[in-house]
């Protein structure tokens, strides 16, 4: 019994070992894949504003305000982005498109450059501002809201596979241990019994 016992702590040991290592793992490389994730998409709404900003800087610059609206119109076709406004320099808004709404606890216009821990359970938009520059001069400014909830899907799909993974791991590495437990064991049993 006392043989017994030791075998199946030793083993409890090893698994409780390789499934707190495996659900660290896991969690790094979920977060890691994550930031990435958000990174890119950061980097591509900003490009698409910066696009936009060329695209309406004549029109802004000549207050031709129904071609900068015409320009904005193409947001339509953009999914993930659901507002843009564009202003002039005054601050004053010349147009917007959709509708959004950024709400972050001590957040600015220009949205985080990273994501904290906890906050990507409430992050649903991210909102980026770029500016109009017309002959190296600022002329206004453009800010695009764009939904980043698909992120948070592939964030807790990805701990999910990972922890599967993980719990395999883990069993194997148990059951690995029992069967190993046999061969140290065996010559301290053989002691014991003489």
């Amino acid at each position: 019994m006392f043989r017994a016992s030791i075998r199946v702590k030793v083993s409890a040991i090893v698994f409780a070992a390789t499934t707190l290592s495996l659900v660290a793992a896991s969690i790094a490389s979920g977060w890691r894949d994550f930031d990435r994730r958000f990174t890119a998409k950061k980097i591509e709404i900003t490009g698409i504003a910066n696009v936009l900003a060329t695209a309406t800087e004549s029109a802004l610059r000549q207050s031709e305000h129904r071609h900068v609206r015409e320009v904005l119109r193409s947001i339509g076709r953009m999914p993930s982005i659901t507002y843009v406004r564009v202003r002039n320099s005054a601050g004053q808004e010349i147009a917007s498109f959709g509708n959004g709404v950024v709400v972050a606890r001590g957040g600015d216009a220009q949205g985080a450059e990273s994501v904290g821990p906890f906050k990507f359970f409430s992050l649903s938009t991210i909102p980026v501002q770029v500016p109009v520059i017309s002959a190296g001069g600022q002329i206004g400014d453009i800010t695009l809201i764009a939904d980043v909830s698909d992120l948070r899907a592939a964030l807790v799909e990805s701990l999910v596979a990972s922890a599967a993974i993980g719990l395999g791991a883990s069993v194997l590495a148990f059951l690995t241990a029992l069967w190993l437990q046999r061969f140290v064991s065996k010559p301290l049993r053989d002691l014991a019994g003489a």
